[in-house]
């Protein structure tokens, strides 16, 4: 037990890569409900769950006393530093291999192999070796699609011995956008997301001073501070130009401020008996498509270009990271699971499936079809790398993706500062970080 909870899921990684793959699974794990909307789960994944300033040996040592399920994110560097008494992984890995009542379940990463790990051999007993090597893993087939996190639910449940009574699927709601009518002028709030900066400096003296005197308190799921009844995010600022608040201060790249978790608010652009298919009123967040050109390997040697929605590092982090953090679980069940065409989607022929997806991003043929425009940017997003025009005539405003294709399999179109979608399009890199985010949920009307 460590801090009064008992964890039973522990999910190891090592760098970067595996990282992000393990924040998302401890977010799929934290909100899982099953048919009796119930969670079975209750996982651990040190970066999310240590706080600031916690010894990380004894938190993992009290954590791996209670735990049933290790998973291992085996990238091919995960054994690597293993011959290091005062590496972290070998640690968990010596720590949960001295626990016979642990059940291992590997993660295998396309590069990962177990015959190119010399470090296995010389670091572990044959016998230890054989606890985790003699498990068939679940195959992970790249960073931006869904498939461990549909395996791994039945394959962990399945190890904690659990009497679990399978979900039934989810309804998917088929968005056919020529049912629903268009819709000027109509906005509504749902929702919270870090967007103004905080001014009042007598408000950022409390914040600071509640960290000692346990007025203000960290969210160990969402990283956001409570400060009595406000929700605030800090981050280290990352400006793409030099722009500013809309409070006027400069944005200095390194800096650090408070941004206060405030109602979101939507743009209806369609609606029908029942829905309303909205966007975000202004660019809320920067975030890349994807995180590099390649093409993404799906499974044998089958590969997807890296502006294919379907595989998209955007897509992940809307239904996870952005999912997750911006609804309550209630605000989340209003949002409706729905069938993305992807098929018609622009100029340039898309490679993507059709996806089910909570959360998306406006296609080129959709957004034909709307009087949308350009958009402000907030002040959160401007910080994490968003746009901000400088210019008189679209001060404050940014360009933003589409979930549709470029001219390029490295590009995606988005709608810049003016609003400008006609004539040809306008594409980015997939892993710009200027090109940012209006989200689009369909949502059930009140």
């Amino acid at each position: 037990m460590y801090k009064g909870q008992e964890y039973n899921v522990f999910i190891s990684y090592r760098g970067d890569r595996t990282g992000e793959l393990g924040a998302s699974i401890y977010k799929d794990l934290l909100h899982y409900k099953n048919a009796d909307k119930k969670n079975e789960f209750a996982p651990f994944f040190a970066p999310l769950c240590i706080p600031k300033g916690e010894d990380f040996k004894q938190a993992i040592a009290s954590v791996l006393a209670d735990v049933k399920c290790f998973i291992l994110l085996l990238d091919k560097d995960y054994f690597r530093n293993c011959k290091n008494d005062d590496d972290m992984v070998f640690f968990e890995l010596q720590t949960a291999l001295s626990n016979s009542n642990i059940s291992f379940v590997p993660v295998a990463l396309p590069e990962f192999s177990y015959d190119n790990q010399p470090e296995l051999l010389s670091c572990f007993e044959t016998s230890e070796i054989n606890r985790i090597r003699h498990i068939n893993p679940v195959n992970y087939l790249g960073v931006y699609n869904f498939k461990a996190e549909i395996d791994l639910i039945p394959v962990i449940l399945s190890t904690l011995n659990s009497t679990h009574t399978q979900s039934a699927s989810p309804a998917i709601f088929n968005l056919d956008i020529n049912e629903f009518r268009k819709v000027s002028d109509k906005k509504f709030t749902f929702g919270r997301y870090p967007q103004s900066v905080v001014s009042d400096l007598d408000l950022i003296d409390k914040i600071a001073t509640g960290m000692f005197n346990g007025e203000t308190s960290l969210n160990p799921n969402t990283y956001t501070l409570q400060f009595r009844d406000k929700a605030f995010a800090t981050i280290a600022e990352n400006p793409f130009n030099k722009t500013k608040f809309d409070n006027g201060k400069v944005i200095n790249a390194g800096a650090r401020n408070y941004y206060e978790l405030s109602p979101i608010v939507w743009q209806v652009l369609f609606e029908n008996d029942d829905y309303y298919f909205a966007i975000t009123d202004k660019i809320i967040d920067a975030v890349q498509f994807s995180l590099n050109r390649f093409p993404q390997r799906l499974d044998n040697n089958k590969f997807c270009p890296a502006n294919s929605w379907e595989t998209s590092y955007v897509r992940r982090w809307l239904n996870n990271e952005f999912f997750y953090d911006a609804f309550t679980e209630s605000e989340r069940e209003k949002i409706v699971y729905v069938r993305i065409n992807n098929t018609d989607s622009g100029y340039y022929p898309s490679t993507s499936s059709d996806t089910n997806d909570k959360v998306f991003l406006i296609s080129h043929s959709e957004i034909y079809k709307t009087d949308c425009d350009g958009a402000l940017t907030t002040d959160y997003a401007k910080a994490r790398g968003a746009y901000s025009s400088t210019s008189a005539s679209h001060y404050g405003k940014g360009d933003w993706w589409t979930r549709s294709p470029g001219v390029t399999n490295d590009s995606v179109e988005n709608v810049d500062r003016r609003g400008c979608v006609n004539a040809v399009p306008f594409c980015n890199y997939v892993d710009d970080t200027a090109a940012s985010l209006r989200p689009c949920i369909l949502i059930k009307k009140q």
